[in-house]
């Protein structure tokens, strides 16, 4: 669920650093379990009173205090002071929640009250987030030794970029397994580790069970807050006619911001999901990605003495083109994603396709073989082809990546791409051209497609996760400077001519260029239709989400804010013990 307030705070350490700093805290006058434990405020909104301890008090000030002291130039006492009230703002927050919020009936994790508020998934999220920080605590302790043994043997590897995507919904999660126990069969390391933890938590007067129930509880509370705010946010409704005068003023705002076509050309390279132009729209602008099939790294290097010549006046256009084209009919295409498999990332052995964050479309499968050696309990080297590292194995990965040819790799891009060829032209300066059948694939899905070649055979990181690729420009005026290289900014200018899903393939001295429009702006491109409301990924539908985002914000805030000054006045809800903590102050 996504949070949206700076109103939640998770005042139990998820991340165990600053759960082990309590102990010896130069706020802590003494270390006693009874002293940890006393309230140090009430709140009572229903029927429950939910106490808020000195424990809770001294965790948020590891996790906080020295950001307010430190960069805000507060004193302790009022960093305090400002901590316990963010700890009472959530209890009354959660506690309001309870009031309107429906009982689902779901199951227990730690007996806590506001359980019956989540559903099973939520649960079942919270479970699952809980034995993820804790085993990742345990695992914390094993990094410093293992840094230790592979520091001077350990090679690194630049991991290949990897897609990101915006917050889909919330998914459903199976729980494998309730609270986290070391396996008895796990190497000695992690039980060493394990034991260390323990230990830890004894120093603060928590057992494994009590600290568990602390983390859960944190993130029960996290989840009411977000039940509470979605409550809020369904009573938020926005017009269509309130959009068009939003639309109508971010207009008026633009049409005097981009006067001139750097400015509307910078703008357009910032446009988002929830970033939108709409003002000077004009028929020769659009979006291409490239998808770039380089040169190897030895033809590379041919190539440069012979650009260095070129330069240098000791060769002309035309000899230099014709050695340059000769190396281009000896670039290969490979899939480049390597990285992703010997780095851990979810990758099926099978199918050689990556889970489903690693792609947009239903997968394109790794195009090689993956061999995986190590040695066994025997002292014998082991070798598997297409198959999994069994576990507590330390090998290596090695890769047979298969090279295609550009007119291999051509045929199987119109196959994935649903294309065919048009016509080029006598005098194109293009190896091949081809359109999208969009009877056949809708523009998303091509979109989608072009993202993932990208991401598995295209060399250029710049248009790797980009909204909607490289802003294309009319042609600059005389004496003017083209954005890109010549020739790939004549290529783009061609397919947004010809229209979204149009491609042609184009040389130049980084390799092959697969240019291809995703979309060709018009007047028409960002205009507001009702009928698009409810269409995910148009303008409108995402012009509308933006505008009603901004306003639940707004309302959620507003409500929280006139909801905690009345409870925090009144003192049959709300009571502080100040002089409980006083000596923390020294």
């Amino acid at each position: 669920m996504k949070k949206r307030l700076l109103a939640l705070f998770l005042v139990l350490s998820l991340a165990m650093g600053t759960l082990f700093t309590l102990t010896g805290c130069a706020l802590i006058s003494k270390d006693e379990e009874r002293d940890l434990n006393q309230v140090v405020a009430t709140v009572k909104v229903n029927d429950r009173t939910d106490n808020i301890t000195k424990r809770e008090l001294i965790s948020s000030f590891n996790q906080y205090g020295y950001t307010y002291m430190y960069y805000y130039g507060m004193s302790a006492e009022a960093t305090l002071d400002l901590l316990l009230d963010q700890l009472v703002n959530r209890k009354i927050v959660v506690q309001k929640a309870e009031t309107i919020l429906p009982e689902m009936n779901a199951g227990t994790i730690i007996g806590n009250p506001l359980e019956k508020y989540l559903s099973q998934n939520q649960i079942n999220t919270i479970k699952k987030k809980a034995n993820e920080t804790i085993n990742s605590a345990i695992e914390g302790y094993l990094e410093k030794d293992e840094e230790e043994e592979t520091e001077d043997t350990e090679e690194t590897e630049e991991i290949r970029t990897t897609p990101t995507y915006e917050d889909d919904g919330e998914e459903e999660v199976v729980l494998e397994s309730e609270i986290p126990e070391v396996d008895k069969d796990s190497t000695k390391a992690i039980k060493t580790a394990y034991a260390q933890f323990e230990k830890d938590l004894k120093k603060n007067y928590y057992t494994y069970e009590t600290y568990y129930a602390s983390v859960v509880e944190g993130m029960i509370e996290d989840e009411i807050v977000g039940l509470w705010e979605d409550s809020v946010e369904a009573g938020v409704e926005i017009t269509f006619a309130e959009m068009e005068a939003r639309y109508a003023d971010l207009k008026d705002v633009q049409d005097t911001l981009y006067t001139k076509p750097s400015d509307y050309n910078t703008a357009l390279g910032q446009v988002s999901s929830s970033k939108f132009v709409v003002s000077n729209e004009a028929v020769g602008y659009g979006y291409v990605y490239n998808l770039l099939i380089p040169f190897s790294d030895y033809q590379a290097a041919i190539l440069a003495k012979y650009t260095a010549k070129y330069q240098a006046g000791k060769m002309s256009t035309a000899e230099y083109k014709t050695i340059r084209a000769s190396l281009l009919t000896q670039v290969k295409a490979k899939d480049l994603r390597e990285s992703w498999i010997s780095a851990g990332y979810d990758y099926d052995f099978t199918t050689q396709l990556f889970g489903e964050d690693y792609c947009k479309t239903e997968g394109i499968p790794f195009d090689g073989t993956v061999s995986y050696t190590y040695t066994n309990e025997d002292g014998e080297e082991v070798v598997l082809v297409n198959t999994e590292a069994p576990e507590n194995t330390k090998g290596k990965y090695s890769f047979v990546t298969n090279e295609h040819s550009m007119s291999e790799f051509l045929a199987d891009f119109d196959d994935w791409m649903n294309a065919t060829d048009i016509p080029l032209g006598p005098d194109a300066p293009y190896l091949k051209a081809g359109q999208v059948d969009f009877d056949v694939m809708t523009s998303t899905a091509a979109k989608e497609m072009i993202f993932d070649l990208c991401f598995a055979y295209g060399s250029d990181n710049g248009i790797l996760n980009s909204y909607k690729g490289y802003v294309s420009a009319p042609a600059p005026a005389d004496n003017g400077t083209e954005t890109y290289v010549k020739e790939f900014a004549e290529a783009a200018r061609d397919v947004v001519a010809a229209g979204a899903g149009t491609y042609v393939v184009v040389g130049t001295d980084y390799g092959w260029h697969i240019v291809y429009c995703t979309e060709s702006l018009n007047v028409n491109s960002s205009t507001l239709r009702e009928a698009d409301l409810t269409v995910p990924g148009t303008f409108t539908y995402n012009f509308h989400k933006v505008m009603f985002d901004s306003l639940s914000k707004k309302t959620i805030s507003e409500t929280q804010t006139e909801m905690l000054n009345t409870y925090n006045k009144n003192e049959n809800v709300v009571k502080k013990y100040a002089s409980r903590y006083a000596d923390l102050l020294g």
